[in-house]
């Protein structure tokens, strides 16, 4: 394709173009909202029928065929929006029109870099919310017909604006500046000048991390570098979801000779820059603080009324906390995982979204970390493989302890005896009738990663059959779950010295390679 430019414009208010950008995105999300807000009714309305028509199989069958439903909702969205977004930018910056198929292409392209995962997340997060409501009414006795109407009502449309809302101005500001960018990248081979930058909305909203990026100017091949993350436009995934959701900023592409300026009050000026983080699919190096990573959109419990600030802090603090010396070298030295947030009380790591969920109670936080780090510093050939399970070292000293140590059902009850005392206790169920419950308590913090450890050692039997903490017989069955899952806890107890004592007496030779592993990554 031949493109030609144009004499750019002299001057530029910085102001008005990112409300003018801020105008048309806001149109696109309005109509957008709609859409999900009747989708998620429909969907909760669909499964609520399914559930009460054909039990659990057909609530399963019906959840398993929702992802397409999702794509026909945002693919003519993202459509509309980089055609819209791309003829404003040639109008801006270019003399010829761009070609017939420019736009399609443009949107196979962005789907497939980012709407793809999109599309899997929006609907993998519907699923999981709407079988927590089945699986929490069958745990407290209700009957079917309620169930399924509360999967009615989870989704009805006082409960899914907010939601709806959230999705439309990350789909419409996504697939507008992915626009703005490829457009940018077509001018700058013909005018190689060309550079780029940042304009935050500098209002009340604004995030801290992007006011300190407006302004910020780099060439075309280089960076932004926001909130120590190397993003390529604002709406890039790079940036992690701390960047990305409900971001409003914009960025403008300007020749050497265009003057920019902005009637607002001048912005923070930002601290000198390191040399350019280089474009890479894995996040830059953290050298100071997780905070840029966090992001909690349902704010529960202690996080409930605290600020996105306040929050993040916590989280870094938290982490920071239970590292040692070497194990907080490890933290700089890897990079950081794309997402860190809360889902109620659920603590796991997703390696397909580089995501660490956790809550800030125990050791989750620093555990559910650890896997991060297994997976993040695992050389494997094989995709989403952690060091733990594909190391030869580690798996044979794991085996040697648990060949060496004394698995009796004697044995299992003195180390529960050991790490736990037996509470019982009485609680109310939803439908007004008392339950009666014994638990398990830690007499130390570490005590439960501790156990999980031996519910490894004994293949989930601890678990099952002594009701101590861990996994299950069923989840050790999985290939390399003993291994993380060793890994992981041995991470969240190297502060923890009641419990590291513990397990050097009974896994002396895992311990001994973790630690050899520790002190590689340090270095």
């Amino acid at each position: 394709m031949q493109l030609a430019y144009k004499r750019a414009r002299k001057r530029i208010n910085a102001r008005r173009e990112a409300q003018a950008q801020d105008r048309i995105r806001l149109g696109f999300e309005r109509g957008l909202t709609r859409k999900f807000i009747n989708y998620f009714s429909s969907l909760s309305k669909g499964a609520s029928k399914a559930l009460t028509e054909t039990g659990t199989m057909g609530f399963d069958v019906y959840m398993a065929e929702t992802r397409p439903k999702v794509a026909r909702i945002l693919e003519p969205h993202w459509y509309d929006v980089i055609k819209t977004f791309s003829d404003r930018a040639e109008n801006y910056i270019l003399r010829k029109e761009l070609y017939n198929g420019f736009y399609q292409e443009l949107l196979e392209k962005f789907i497939m870099r980012v709407g793809a995962n999109h599309i899997s997340d929006i609907d993998d997060t519907s699923r999981k919310q709407l079988r927590r409501v089945l699986l929490n009414g069958q745990k407290d006795g209700l009957p079917l017909p309620q169930i399924a109407r509360n999967i009615e009502d989870r989704y009805s449309p006082k409960f899914s604006r907010s939601r709806s809302a959230t999705i439309a101005r990350t789909e419409t500001h996504s697939a507008a500046s992915f626009a703005n960018h490829q457009v940018g990248l077509h001018y700058a081979r013909t005018q190689p000048d060309i550079k780029k930058q940042w304009i935050a909305s500098n209002d009340d909203r604004t995030r801290e991390a992007h006011r300190i990026a407006n302004g910020q100017i780099v060439s075309m091949d280089e960076p932004f570098i926001v909130g120590g993350r190397a993003m390529e436009y604002t709406g890039d995934p790079n940036g992690g979801a701390a960047n990305i959701i409900n971001c409003r900023c914009a960025v403008i592409y300007i020749e050497p000779d265009t003057d920019v300026y902005d009637d607002r009050p001048p912005p923070i000026t930002p601290p000198p820059l390191p040399n350019p983080a280089p474009i890479i699919d894995k996040p830059p190096l953290n050298v100071a603080s997780l905070a840029s990573v966090v992001s909690v959109r349902r704010k529960s419990g202690e996080l409930r009324g605290k600020t996105d600030k306040e929050i993040a802090d916590m989280y870094d603090k938290k982490l920071k906390s239970e590292l040692t010396p070497t194990t907080e070298k490890v933290f700089n030295n890897t990079p950081l995982p794309k997402l860190v947030t809360a889902e109620g009380t659920k603590g796991y790591y997703r390696p397909s979204e580089n995501k660490v969920v956790s809550t800030l109670s125990g050791k989750t936080l620093t555990h559910e970390y650890g896997h991060h780090i297994d997976y993040a510093t695992s050389k494997s050939k094989v995709p989403f493989t952690a060091w733990s399970e594909s190391n030869e070292e580690f798996i044979n000293a794991f085996r040697l302890d648990k060949r060496n140590l004394p698995l009796t059902d004697d044995k299992l009850s003195g180390w529960k005896s050991l790490l736990f005392t037996t509470e019982k206790g009485t609680r109310t169920s939803r439908t007004g009738s008392t339950i009666h419950f014994t638990r398990q308590v830690p007499k130390n913090e570490g005590y439960g990663n501790v156990s999980d450890i031996i519910d490894a050692l004994s293949n989930g039997k601890f678990y099952t059959n002594f009701y101590a903490h861990g996994h299950g017989k069923s989840y050790y069955r999985r290939a390399g779950a003993k291994e993380k899952e060793t890994f992981a806890n041995l991470f969240a107890l190297q502060n923890d010295k009641q419990s590291m004592d513990i397990l050097r007496k009974i896994i002396p030779n895992t311990v001994k390679v973790f630690d050899e592993r520790m002190a590689e990554l340090a270095n």
